[in-house]
């Protein structure tokens, strides 16, 4: 099959001395002393005790995320209207809008001349609108806003 110049003596050597390095790997035992295992000993428990934390009524009476904690109300300007409170304001690309909470939690969005509760929707600002109903004008607020321009009147 193989012809003699065919087979190299190298590879021959090589593999025979893996096999004879094998062989004696596995006829002697290694010679390893294993010292015993001792249990360490337990760490010991530690309890911890509660710090008594402070009563705050105050925090307790107003919770922060509650919905109806508003900031900024200096009570100048309202903020309910029939059943309907103004809930925020926004403007994008010249067009401002009004969100008002209905009766039932529905939201209604109104732009400039909208009519909510037979008021008309006059003005929209940063965080308040203006409604006019016959002569009357009430400006509503929605939480607390940044100082800036109260009402920015859209109609002629």
């Amino acid at each position: 099959m193989f012809r003699r110049a065919e087979l190299e003596p190298l590879p021959a050597a090589v593999s025979l001395l893996l096999a004879a390095t094998i062989g004696l790997q596995l006829a002697v035992r290694p010679v390893t002393v294993v010292p015993p295992v001792v249990a360490a000993p337990l760490p010991r428990i530690v309890t911890a005790t509660a710090i008594p934390v402070p009563d705050y009524p105050a925090i307790a009476a107003r919770p922060v995320f509650s919905p109806s904690r508003r900031g900024g109300d200096d009570g100048s300007a309202a903020t309910v209207i029939g059943d309907f409170a103004l809930l925020g304001t926004a403007r994008a690309g010249g067009i401002a809008t009004a969100l008002f909470r209905g009766p039932g939690g529905g939201v209604l969005n109104l732009r400039s001349g909208g009519m909510v509760a037979g008021w008309r929707l006059a003005g929209i600002g940063r965080g308040r609108a203006l409604l006019i109903k016959g002569g009357a004008s009430v400006t509503m607020t929605a939480g607390s806003v940044s100082p800036g321009p109260q009402v920015e009147s859209t109609s002629p």
